[in-house]
């Protein structure tokens, strides 16, 4: 599973490097929180959003696993 979910991360790099479409990346986008509320948050500072929301959900993880 986590070698699936590295691939798709990559993958997903890819395509935004090649595209320059950073809301691939959108946490919101990945988990199609979007279908319900769609174009959530699809600016600079709901990308921004998105990628504060994923570091802290890491390090909450992170600090859980370390204990």
């Amino acid at each position: 599973m986590l070698f699936s979910a590295i691939v798709h991360m990559v993958v997903a790099l890819c395509f935004v490097l090649l595209s320059g479409d950073f809301y691939i990346f959108n946490i919101f986008n990945i988990i199609d929180l979007d279908l319900f509320y769609p174009n959530i948050l699809n600016s600079f500072w709901g990308n921004t959003f998105s990628v504060f929301s994923i570091v802290a959900i890491y390090l909450v993880i992170l600090k859980k696993n370390k204990n």
